[in-house]
């Protein structure tokens, strides 16, 4: 029921890292950008809202401000506090999923006075999904992302690309002899793919074929989430 999420490509951080290994690369940090991809049977609109599971290590309170920075005047600001030992939940709007095949101003940015955890939840009916968010300091260049093999019952694979700086140029450069098409902005896209992005905006491709190997590279760090539209085995 479930399909792959992952931001940054990263698949074997599945556990909290602990606070001895400060200054190595982890997943608790100040600053966030994600996103969240399409999920859910195919032609059936979302209802369910997203949800952030946020948490940290860290002995002090700690203030947390949740923003869809491009669309306040639909989702306004959020700011919560988030202790230790206990899980603070943010609830998000269904419609800030991304959809389809296009680029759009649904990025979540989460600011924090100190370290913390943040998980994605991506909820639909029969299809429930999660991911281990990577904060900003740890984000790439470069990855090959892995999806998952497509059917007309479940819905196309996907890639999300979340952007947190401006005028950052994304190529998505598709596995040779894959025989990968990508429509997108009124084009066929079958050997690359590449777009610029500003900050707070992602990208969301999806195909009819299986997208693992797929090549993405930018100008400037960026996040990746990756998988299908919805699973059934």
């Amino acid at each position: 029921m479930k399909h792959l999420l992952l931001l940054a490509a990263v698949l074997c951080l599945q556990h909290t890292v602990s606070a001895t290994y400060s200054g190595r690369p982890d997943n608790q940090g100040r600053e966030f950008y994600l996103a969240f991809g399409s999920n859910g049977l195919p032609g059936r609109r979302p209802k369910t809202p997203l949800q952030l599971f946020i948490s940290t290590v860290a002995d002090q309170e700690i203030n947390v401000t949740v923003e869809v920075p491009l669309m306040k005047m639909l989702i306004p600001p959020q700011t919560v506090l988030v202790k230790r030992g206990n899980v603070t939940v943010v609830n998000l709007p269904a419609f800030l999923r991304l959809t389809g095949s296009t680029v759009e101003n649904k990025v979540v940015h989460i600011l924090a006075s100190s370290e913390i955890i943040v998980y994605g939840i991506n909820r639909e009916r029969y299809s429930s999904d999660s991911y281990l968010a990577l904060p900003i300091d740890v984000l790439g260049k470069e990855y090959y992302v892995p999806s998952w093999t497509p059917s007309k019952a479940e819905g196309p694979a996907q890639i999300g690309v979340v952007a947190n700086q401006n005028d950052t140029v994304v190529t998505m450069t598709f596995p040779p002899n894959s025989n990968i098409s990508v429509s997108f902005a009124g084009r066929l896209h079958q050997k690359t793919l590449c777009v610029t992005l500003n900050k707070y905006q992602a990208i969301q491709v999806q195909s009819w074929q299986d997208l693992t190997g797929t090549r993405i590279t930018g100008t400037h760090s960026v996040g990746i989430i990756s998988g299908s539209l919805y699973l059934s085995r």
